[in-house]
Order: structure tokens, then sequence, then C-alpha cells
């Protein structure tokens, strides 16, 4: 229960670390949850001694992270496709407006 608890955790960070970040920098988003977990779980392991540090929340935290950037990556692929699609269709009517096409004779 709690290694879910993590990845849900830290998947709005690499959602939100996805969409906001330049292009650059958007494929870093997993690096950054990984590099922050293992600062929260040395913190923890220091300062709280009564806590146990574990690995496993490392390997679950950047899992969630992993989990949102796809999930924004799909989300904005899906967003382009479509407008894409719009585009195709604005660009057919305007290079074949009604008024142009000629109507059958007879």
């Amino acid at each position: 229960m709690e290694f879910t608890a993590n990845i849900v955790l830290f998947v709005p960070l690499g959602l939100f670390w996805f969409i906001l970040a330049p292009r650059g920098w958007r494929w870093h988003g997993p690096l950054v949850a990984f590099a922050l977990s293992v600062l929260i779980e040395l913190a923890q392991h220091v300062l709280l001694p009564q806590r146990v540090a574990s690995p496993y929340d490392v390997v679950a935290n950047g899992s969630g992270a992993l989990v949102g950037m796809l999930v924004a990556w799909g989300a904005l692929w899906w967003r382009e496709k479509g407008r894409r699609r719009q585009g195709h269709f604005r660009d057919a009517a305007v290079a074949h407006p009604p008024s142009s096409r000629r109507r059958p004779e007879g």
C-alpha cells in the first residue's frame, strides 16, 4: 500500500514538470524526481532516526514521476493530433470552397 502511495504522490511532479519545463528539459522529470527522492530519504535517515529510509521509496517516487510524465506526453500528443486533424479539414475546406464546385448539368 505504501509503495503505491509513493507512486501516486510523485505522479503530479512528473506531469507538471513535463508540461511546464522547456522542451529540452521535459524528459529530465524522472531524474529530478529521483534526485529529490534521494534527498528526502537522506534527510529522513539523518533527521528522523525513528523512520526508516528505503530504496524502495526512491524507486516508487521515480516511477510515479515517470508515469506522470508519460500521461502528460500522451495528453499533449493527443491534443496536437487533434489540432493537426482540424487543420487538415480546415485546409481542405479552403482548397475546395462550396461555391467553386461545379453543379451537375442536366
